[in-house]
């Protein structure tokens, strides 16, 4: 099968506000919804769509943004950093057996849904850290897509270990959470250098596509053709870049920084797929997996 189209996703992880969760978060709840709505409206007018991982609080509070997201076309999905103070657990997502875990995501799905009037099918964990439950607990929850790994991040202190992950988007596994498997859950991990990805070191992030990062557009063309020649290479049947950043910068500013990488890898990606005869796709975590479900991907791997 040689599928021509590539899936292009971007995402934004929505926290709570600065000193209340683990991963930090916005000033105040002005600069969020600014985050938020200049993200998905830039985005539609270059003609692409978001998807949004809101925390609890950052649900209730902006709930009514969330709903007007929604209904402009964004998938709005969960968050979580359970050692977030609102939230009152200590440690992080992949620390956690299969009961804990289970409890934690089901309160947020919770007072996710209540807030926002649905429940959540798409799902990304604070500091990409998860372990061999995570999965299966996502689906016993209802969730049906994530962008939970990010392949090359070894950092055992947040339990985020993704050395030999799985770079590309996959079907999850329930007993091995690097590997591709059989669950009814589609995994596309944020889109990381092949390079750092194979070869992880303790403590050391991968370069990845953050758009915040003051450094982003040293590294980032070479990711975006790095991993297009990659899944072009390996014929694999799903391709898809997925990118990434936060509700700390004001992405209705033409002037923000960030704003200027969203821009120029806008550009850089479409250069990247006419040059390589791809038709470019954009696209949120729920479409991508509506299009996954009609193809053979890993038909040869082990049970999930």
């Amino acid at each position: 099968m040689n599928d021509k189209r590539v899936f292009v996703c971007f995402t934004m992880d929505c926290e709570t506000l600065q000193g209340r969760a683990g991963a930090g978060g916005p000033a105040d709840w002005k600069l969020a919804e600014q985050a938020m709505r200049g993200y998905v409206e830039y985005l539609a007018d270059r003609g692409y769509s978001a998807t949004l991982f809101l925390v609890p609080e950052t649900a209730e509070v902006l709930s009514h943004v969330a709903q007007d997201l929604a209904a402009a076309g964004a998938d709005i999905g969960s968050h979580m950093h359970p050692q977030d103070a609102d939230v009152g657990y200590d440690g992080y997502l992949g620390e956690f057996d299969y009961d804990t875990q289970w409890q934690i995501l089901g309160r947020a799905r919770d007072r996710f849904a209540q807030a926002i009037g649905f429940a959540p099918t798409s799902f990304r964990p604070g500091n990409f850290s998860a372990n061999n439950h995570t999965f299966s607990v996502l689906v016993d929850l209802g969730y049906r897509q994530g962008s939970v790994s990010l392949p090359g991040r070894q950092i055992a202190k947040i339990a985020a270990r993704w050395d030999g992950a799985e770079p590309f988007a996959h079907w999850a596994n329930g007993n091995d959470y690097k590997r591709a498997g059989n669950l009814d859950f589609l995994e596309l991990p944020c889109t990381a250098h092949p390079q750092d990805a194979s070869h992880p070191r303790e403590g050391v992030d991968p370069r990845h596509l953050r758009l915040e990062r003051d450094d982003f557009c040293e590294y980032g063309r070479q990711i975006v053709e790095q991993s297009l020649d990659m899944q072009i290479a390996n014929n694999h049947p799903l391709k898809v870049i997925v990118a990434m950043t936060h509700n700390t910068r004001d992405y209705g500013n033409p002037a923000e920084p960030a704003r200027q990488h969203l821009q120029w890898l806008l550009d850089t990606i479409e250069q990247a797929a006419a040059a390589r005869g791809l038709e470019l796709v954009p696209a949120t975590l729920a479409r991508i997996r509506a299009a996954a479900v009609a193809l053979p991907l890993h038909p040869d791997a082990g049970t999930g």
